[in-house]
C-alpha cells in the first residue's frame, strides 16, 4: 500500500485559517503463489478545503468542502469494498470558552456508491457538536 498526504494551512485575506488538503492511497494487488489476484487493487483519493472567518475575538464561522473517489475492489461486491464518488460540505461556528473550543456544525454529502452489480445514490445529512481542549 502506498499513501500520500498533502496539507497546506495558512491565513489569507478575511480568513483566520485556510486549509487545503489531498490524500491518496493506492492498494497494490494481493498475490497468491507468486501471481497477482485480479480485482484486489484499488485507489482512494480525497480532496478538500476549509476555512475560518473571524466573527469576533473568540468566535468564527467555519466552512469546508470535500470530495472523494474510491475505486473499490472488484474482487468483492460487499459494502466494505464498494467504490464511491461523492462530494459534500459543512458549515458551523467555533468559539473559545476558557480552555475549550466549542464547535457545532451541520453538513451533508451526496454521491454514488458502486458495489459492482449495483450502483445507488447515497445522501447524508449530519449535525455535530465537538468540544476540544486547547
Amino acid at each position: 500500500m502506498f499513501t500520500g498526504e498533502w496539507q497546506l494551512r495558512a491565513a489569507a485575506g478575511a480568513f483566520r485559517e485556510v486549509t487545503v488538503f489531498a490524500f491518496d492511497r493506492y492498494r497494490m494487488p494481493y498475490s497468491r503463489g507468486g501471481r497477482h489476484v485480479a480485482g484486489t487493487d484499488g485507489n482512494e483519493l480525497e480532496l478538500g478545503a476549509g476555512g475560518r472567518i473571524p466573527l469576533g475575538a473568540r468566535t468564527a464561522f467555519v466552512a469546508g468542502l470535500r470530495g472523494r473517489w474510491h475505486t473499490g475492489l472488484s474482487i468483492d461486491t460487499s459494502l466494505p469494498t464498494a467504490g464511491i464518488v461523492s462530494g459534500g460540505g459543512d458549515v458551523g461556528l467555533s468559539w473559545l470558552a476558557g480552555p475549550f473550543e466549542l464547535h457545532p456544525a451541520v453538513g451533508g454529502e451526496i454521491g454514488r456508491l458502486d458495489t459492482g452489480p449495483n450502483t445507488i445514490s447515497v445522501n447524508k445529512v449530519e449535525a455535530s457538536f465537538t468540544i476540544s481542549a486547547r
